[in-house]
């Protein structure tokens, strides 16, 4: 064992804000914290979790949870925490939120060198994600209008003992104010993004440096996409509405289920086709979730680079030269490009339970190590490795790695599994080392949110509210860490 840092006085919160003036859309929403390790030699760990409300498979009412009470933890905040927390849209219509972002990240982009290329990047996304929204909306809507309740899966009218809430885009005005207010926070988002890279947090992401080359810039791999997401759409649209039982959870073979998959983990989460567990569904996950966020989740993500960059700098890390990071639930591995890309010489480990996501996270490590070997000729970049690994349980030693980074996995599992993942993450990182944690936001954080905040649980997300009450920062400070830093980007912390 190791001994445990005495507990400090902390305060931590977290922020949201997928909410506008007449928006009712549902959204997940996530949040960024960083732990430092004490520099001490032995710590000991203990599991143990301040909000053990196990009440999953059952509609929540969240008004009738307590509040994370993050307050307490003692975490240096950003000014990111106060602004998103103050947010609001710069109007209340969504014609006059469109109109008035737009001219703001015009004006930002007019500034020319990598702010034209980094507004033009964020723009041309947003549009497209925008528009493929729209699209799975309006496809929705025509299978619904033609498909009559048959209690099979292709059509779309709801349970009649359900008084989960539709989803409220069947008329344009309600579509248009929607887009309206998550552009505007979008345009905000990207505003808080570029100025980090002004600043040296981290370098203009490797995508927007890549241009052309890039696969996102190809017309047949927009094309592609825009296939499987519309598809999708209607599917996860047609399951949340209609919520009959078999909608919810996968199939699995008899192969497997020799995994030893948690049973959590056998679910389809916000009803994606397949849950975790086939190629299809790797294949289609950026492209949705970035649709549903219009653009803005690599800027939330990269909110783990805030504190891994303060960390680096205390410590003289540089370009990771001798150090080795961890991601745990690396997913497709979009992220774990830019961890690498800000820290080209580090050695990198990504992990997932799912071997189809670790595969598209192998190709995007391919594709940025070619885009590694075109902007910097005769350097190589440090080694990576993937492995498919449960991280309640990781198969690495004590103290093996120097920084360990996670991003939106804690809103997908119950307490207890939260409780055993903070301790192991606690557990593989080096005294003096840093833990970034990236989810969603809790109730609290974003007061005017919270009467709203469990209708995520609607989209099959069984956890969510015991999430949202469960004191997260406590988990990892009773598992021998010390809270380092806080920082926010419109529903990410």
């Amino acid at each position: 064992g190791k001994t445990r840092f005495g507990r400090a006085p902390t305060s931590c919160t977290w922020n949201s804000l997928d909410h506008q003036p007449k928006m009712k859309l549902l959204s997940v929403v996530a949040g960024c914290a960083a732990f430092r390790v004490a520099p001490l030699k032995r710590r000991s760990v203990r599991l143990s979790s301040a909000a053990t409300l196990e009440v999953e498979g059952a509609v929540v009412d969240v008004g009738d949870l307590p509040y994370p009470n993050d307050d307490k933890h003692g975490f240096d905040f950003g000014p990111s925490v106060q602004y998103w927390a103050e947010y609001v849209p710069p109007a209340t219509s969504g014609l006059d939120n469109l109109r008035a972002s737009a001219a703001q990240a015009l004006r930002a982009g007019g500034a020319g060198g990598d702010a034209f290329r980094y507004w033009g990047y964020h723009l041309a996304r947003a549009t497209f994600f925008a528009g493929q929204g729209a699209a799975g909306v309006l496809a929705y809507q025509a299978t619904a209008a033609t498909a009559p309740y048959r209690g099979d899966v292709t059509t779309t009218e709801p349970s009649a003992t359900d008084d989960a809430p539709r989803t409220p885009l069947g008329d344009l005005p309600t579509l248009v104010d929607t887009m309206g207010g998550l552009f505007a926070e979008a345009v905000a988002t990207y505003e808080q993004d570029f100025g980090e890279v002004r600043k040296g947090t981290f370098r203009l992401p490797w995508d927007m440096v890549d241009g052309p080359r890039n696969r996102q810039a190809s017309p047949l791999y927009l094309a592609d996409q825009a296939r499987r997401y519309v598809g999708e759409a209607v599917s996860i649209l047609t399951k949340r509405n209609r919520r009959d039982e078999t909608d919810f959870g996968v199939w699995l073979d008899s192969a497997s289920k020799k995994m030893n998959y948690p049973d959590y983990y056998l679910n389809n989460f916000h009803f994606q086709s397949d849950g975790w567990l086939s190629t299809d569904s790797a294949k289609v996950y950026e492209t949705s979730t970035e649709t549903l966020f219009l653009g803005r989740q690599d800027s939330m993500q990269r909110l783990s680079l805030y504190p891994l960059a303060s960390w680096a700098r205390a410590n003289g890390v540089g370009e990771g030269a001798g150090k080795k990071l961890l991601e745990v639930a690396c997913g497709t591995g979009r992220h774990n490009a830019f961890l690498r890309d800000n820290y080209p010489a580090m050695d990198v480990v990504a992990t997932d339970l799912s071997q189809f996501y670790l595969e598209e996270a192998r190709g995007h490590a391919d594709r940025w190590e070619q885009f590694f070997k075109r902007d910097r000729p005769g350097q190589r970049p440090g080694a990576v490795a993937f492995a498919q690994a449960n991280t309640e349980s990781l198969p690495y030693e004590d103290e093996a790695f120097d920084a360990v980074v996670n991003v939106y996995l804690f809103h997908e599992l119950p307490s207890e599994a939260r409780a055993a993942a903070a301790a192991e993450m606690a557990r593989v990182v080096k005294p003096g080392g840093v833990v970034c944690w990236v989810d969603s936001v809790q109730r609290g954080d974003r007061p005017a949110l919270d009467a709203n905040l469990g209708n995520f649980q609607y989209l099959n997300e069984p956890h969510y509210p015991t999430y949202i009450a469960e004191d997260v920062g406590r988990l990892f400070v009773d598992a021998g860490l010390r809270p380092h830093e806080k920082h926010v980007s419109s529903t990410s912390k």
